[in-house]
């Protein structure tokens, strides 16, 4: 038993082509069995013009039945950038007067639900002429192409067989006005409130005239405008910068109190002598010769004495010298 053929949608084989409907479409003086040649031709031009003059029609149906039209474009077409509505005033350089308010729309084909056009009353006719139309017809159709708006077919006469726009060329949303409140005239300004605003807008030139030649105004607890603390500190800036401003130097005194040093400890006199004395005994051992004492008594400057190589065994007049500084300075510390 053969398989039984499937005749009702969904449609989902690859038609190998793609379908766009127009609605009321352009030139728009035929309709039915009037739809001849020469409206196919004008229809597949204008088509051609839409898609920048880079694909050829492959043939248009039309039915007696309806004003729409579905016309047949190669595989690889791009029909996006076409969908929508199309106002005469705006694709036509010239055109009758009454068809100034008149729209054409363009919308995908609903294939899947409606399948191959031929196979539903729609009749095939294929264009006898391609490319551009011979300039003696003076073809009204704008090259470049103009811009396409966005169009629904929800209320139109091809809206059973046509599909929505792809949300890319969704309309731009609308923004909410409903929070906007237009400006009223604030009631508690009567007559009487704007001469007096009046008046006073008229004294304030006198007023910053007078208030920039004496100088800016002290600082004052109450708020101040923004603007007049600018004009403020711009004058302020410039006075500054004219007057001669003389450095502020610190003299010294002259006769500044000098602290006194504390004075160091010294060496006594009983010391000194002692010192003297071990000097004079070292020379005259290392020398072998007899001096007479020194007069202690008579001795009151400070010595500077030489360092010299002490021997390595002390003398008999080093110990005695010695011995007698100890006792000196036992001495000294019991009288104190």
């Amino acid at each position: 038993m053969p398989p039984k053929l499937k005749r009702g949608p969904p449609y989902d084989d690859d038609p190998g082509c793609k379908y766009i409907v127009i609605e009321d479409p352009w030139p728009g003086d035929a309709t039915g069995k009037d739809r001849k040649e020469r409206f196919t031709n004008l229809v597949c031009a204008w088509v051609r013009f839409m898609l920048n003059k880079q694909h050829e029609v492959e043939c248009i149906y039309t039915v007696n039945t309806r004003n729409e039209v579905i016309v047949q474009l190669p595989q690889d077409v791009d029909i996006v950038p076409i969908l929508g509505a199309h106002p005469w005033r705006n694709i036509l350089t010239a055109g009758n007067a009454r068809d100034a308010n008149r729209v054409s729309y363009v919308f995908a084909y609903d294939y899947r639900n409606k399948g191959e056009p031929s196979k539903h009353n729609w009749q095939e006719i294929y264009p006898t002429v391609t490319g551009d139309p011979p300039a003696h017809l003076r073809f009204p159709v704008k090259f470049p192409y103009p811009h396409v708006s966005w169009a629904t077919p929800r209320g139109k006469n091809c809206a059973d067989i046509s599909l929505p726009l792809p949300p890319m060329r969704q309309p731009t949303p609308v923004p909410d006005t409903s929070l906007f409140a237009p400006y009223q005239h604030p009631s508690q300004l009567t007559a009487g409130t704007v001469n007096n605003a009046e008046a006073r807008r008229g004294t304030e030139p006198h007023t910053e005239q007078r208030s920039q030649s004496q100088g800016p105004p002290p600082t004052q607890a109450s708020k101040i405008d923004p603007y007049e603390e600018d004009d403020h500190a711009v004058h302020s800036l410039r006075q500054s910068s004219t007057a001669d401003v003389q450095p502020s130097i610190k003299t010294e005194s002259h006769n500044a109190p000098i602290k006194q040093e504390q004075v160091l400890y010294g060496p006594s006199k009983t010391f000194r002598s002692a010192i003297e004395e071990l000097q004079q005994a070292r020379r005259m051992h290392a020398q072998g010769l007899s001096h007479p004492p020194i007069d202690h008594s008579a001795t009151n400057e400070s010595v500077n004495t030489k360092r010299e190589d002490i021997p390595s065994t002390p003398s008999d007049s080093f110990v005695a010298a010695f011995n007698a500084i100890r006792r000196g300075h036992s001495s000294e510390n019991t009288e104190g």
